[in-house]
């Protein structure tokens, strides 16, 4: 089976000698004969075999990765961070969000025609009054 398929070979090897191991156990318990305690003792050196391979796997596996890999890892991942705030930001002001700047201009805008409308109705109203009723 390929390790695409199986994607903890080690684990699924030690699953099987420890039923191995089991079933060599139950029948030696069940039949104390030469026969059994050869076969426990060959499950036994099959399951101390897989447990240092493993073993030996996870001391390689864990001296890869030191002090330097995990910084790099760290300095990586702040980039990220930093770039992902800046890529969020300069989204807001694609899909112009409440808080962007082109929104904030047109919020100036608008209130700067709504008080120049404001300002021509108050200044013909003043017009009218002094014209009209004076």
């Amino acid at each position: 089976m390929p390790n695409a398929e199986r994607p903890f070979p080690e684990c699924n090897n030690l699953y099987n000698v420890v039923n191995l191991f089991n079933i060599a156990y139950s029948q030696y318990i069940a039949n104390k004969t030469s026969e059994n305690l050869q076969f426990l003792l060959d499950a036994h050196t099959q399951l101390t075999g897989v447990i240092s391979c493993i073993t030996l796997k996870r001391q390689e596996s864990a001296s890869l990765y030191d002090e330097t890999t995990f910084t790099d890892l760290m300095s990586k991942y702040n980039g990220v961070i930093t770039m992902r705030a800046d890529l969020d930001r300069k989204l807001q002001e694609l899909y112009n969000t409440q808080n962007s700047v082109a929104n904030m201009n047109k919020s100036a805008l608008d209130s700067t025609a709504y008080a120049s409308i404001l300002w021509s109705i108050l200044a013909t109203s003043i017009l009218y009054y002094v014209f009209v009723k004076l």
